[in-house]
């Protein structure tokens, strides 16, 4: 059942490399046959008709990669028939500053060329230029060019020098059809970026977890399909070069990294520190590859293998969403070792469609569960006020108020202020989600001081622990000490001081409330108004990130809480 919700995904990144494929590689050019391909250092030598003399060798881009120039390249091309009368064009991308020759005829300059870089004007490292009328008629053809590149700015890997002819109607349709996808990527990338942010706006109060890591994702995703698009659509000068190559492989190392650590936050998958410094060392090693295209397709490899590595032993409830993402991982490698060049940013934005839009689905539900949430824990909220100012507890207490004004005035006043900060603390119970902690013991530490000086016994209240930037929601501790009262009583409660453990570990904060048993019982205090507050609260502030238990611990009863850290 996994695997359908996934299949339609699946289907799209499929169509969408096979589209790229089909239109990368149409029939519109025309077939080239190279006879011979040679290069030779130019020197001073700018007149085409002067150049026989120079050092020719065969053409080697390894070597060409190695040359600032100027230099002279010269292809012998074999076209095919002629075809009837359309307009040609020829196009070369090259990284340097050109002037082309076509059988002797100039055909026109890109940049200017130059001794030194000083001399040099940069050129568009794509170049399309018309070819005279008649001019491909089937035969031999002589293509000379003159070139430097002292602006490149780094030393390539290989040199560039790719030739085409097409028919100029047929040229642009195969030079833009191919990046239409591009836009499709981009553009499903935008609007499940925004359905994620209407998600977002509705979400819990915290991000969920990995929620961080996505919106970054997201991003990269978005920058991807436009730093890709840049060179064919807009064009540069080829000393621009370097910072798309660079962009491109910041990119895809951004990727690489932020995808499985998506994963790993969103399904609770820690990894312990020496994987993650081996995993980044491995990163880092693939970029000191020589070929940019080769590191970037290492990074995809890497990346796609850890978030499979994430995933794959997913178990339990989160299994639900782990066996598509997956199944659309597994997709991902397949198809971008298949169609190869040029693919990684579509199956990633496919990708991170399918992961946008699951987790904003998640959050919109999650926005409603928490509204319901919310509703539930203000009706608690009132019973347990109703509770606090119970007319048992209330009339105990001011029966003892009434002696202490006639034995002791100044403990009587103490005490009516000590109601009155109590009854206006409780009055905000709900109005705000979270309060400091302090407040929260300050809330507890009064309101077993009343009992103190209405029954004439102590009640401590015990901190162990770092408290500060924590919050919680209103009444939890006052809940819990309350019940510890009830169940335990006041005399039991002066012998055994509450004390609160509070302690923080890998980002998670852990605290316990110990408390008086009382009278022997061991067994469970049930699951009354109280204990469902808590778990409301908890469950509103933190949806699924806490767990509560209390049970006996010795001859002590022991509350835990355990959730995310605030600060």
């Amino acid at each position: 059942m996994n695997l359908l919700r996934s299949l339609p995904v699946v289907v799209a990144l499929l169509l969408a490399c096979a589209l790229w494929v089909m239109a990368g590689h149409g029939g519109s050019s025309l077939p080239l046959t190279v006879l011979e391909a040679e290069m030779a250092p130019a020197g001073i030598v700018a007149d085409p008709l002067a150049i026989d003399g120079l050092d020719w060798r065969p053409l080697d881009r390894r070597v060409l990669a190695d040359w600032a120039g100027p230099y002279w390249v010269r292809l012998t091309l074999q076209t095919p028939p002629p075809t009837p009368a359309t307009p040609l064009v020829l196009g070369v991308s090259l990284r340097a500053a050109s002037e082309l020759y076509w059988d002797g005829l100039a055909l026109g300059s890109n940049g200017v060329v130059g001794q030194t870089s000083a001399d040099e004007a940069p050129g568009r490292i794509d170049l399309t230029l018309p070819l005279p009328p008649g001019s491909v008629d089937g035969g031999p053809h002589e293509l000379l060019i003159r070139a430097s590149s002292h602006l490149l700015g780094f030393k390539p890997y290989m040199g560039e020098l790719d030739i085409s002819i097409a028919p100029l109607d047929q040229w642009y349709a195969q030079h833009y059809r191919r990046w239409l996808v591009a836009a499709l990527a981009f553009g499903a990338m935008a609007v499940a970026g925004l359905y994620f942010l209407v998600g977002y706006r509705r979400r819990a109060r915290l991000p969920r977890a990995g929620e961080g890591w996505l919106i970054v994702l997201g991003v990269v995703g978005l920058l991807l399909p436009l730093t890709e698009a840049w060179r064919p659509l807009i064009g540069y000068s080829y000393d621009l070069h370097p910072l798309r190559l660079n962009t491109l492989m910041v990119l895809h190392l951004a990727s690489a990294a932020l995808l499985p650590g998506y994963l790993a936050a969103r399904f609770d998958r820690r990894w312990s520190l020496p994987w993650r410094a081996a995993y980044a060392l491995l990163l880092l090693l693939t970029l000191a590859m020589p070929s940019f295209d080769g590191s970037n397709l290492l990074l995809h490899v890497f990346g796609l293998c850890a978030a499979l590595a994430v995933v794959l032993p997913v178990r339990g409830a989160a299994r639900v969403d782990a066996v598509p993402i997956a199944a659309l991982l597994a997709t991902t490698l397949v198809a971008m070792l298949v169609f190869s060049d040029g693919v990684y940013f579509i199956a990633l934005a496919v990708l991170m469609v399918f992961l946008l839009l699951r987790h904003a689905a998640h959050l919109l539900a999650l926005g409603e569960q928490n509204a319901q949430l919310r509703a539930q824990r203000a009706q608690l909220s009132s019973q347990l006020l109703h509770r606090s100012i119970h007319p048992h507890w209330l009339m105990n207490t001011l029966t003892s108020l009434q002696e202490l004004i006639e034995q002791a005035p100044a403990r009587a006043s103490r005490l009516v202020d000590l109601l009155a900060d109590e009854f206006t603390r409780l009055r905000h119970i709900g109005e705000r989600p979270l309060i400091p902690l302090r407040e929260e013991i300050a809330l507890c530490r009064a309101h077993l001081e009343i009992l103190a000086l209405a029954h004439g016994r102590s009640i401590g209240f015990e901190v162990d622990g770092d408290i500060d930037a924590v919050e919680l929601p209103p009444g939890l501790l006052h809940t819990l000490v309350e019940n510890g009262l009830t169940h335990a009583g006041a005399a039991a409660c002066a012998t055994t001081p509450f004390r609160l453990q509070v302690r923080r570990d890998q980002g998670r904060l852990y605290m316990q409330l110990h408390s008086a048993l009382g009278g022997g019982r061991s067994g469970s205090r049930g699951d009354g108004t109280g204990t469902r507050f808590i778990r409301s609260s908890l469950d509103a502030a933190w949806p699924g990130s806490w767990t509560f238990d209390q049970d006996a611990d010795g001859h002590q009863w022991c509350s835990r809480i355990e959730l995310p850290c605030a600060s």
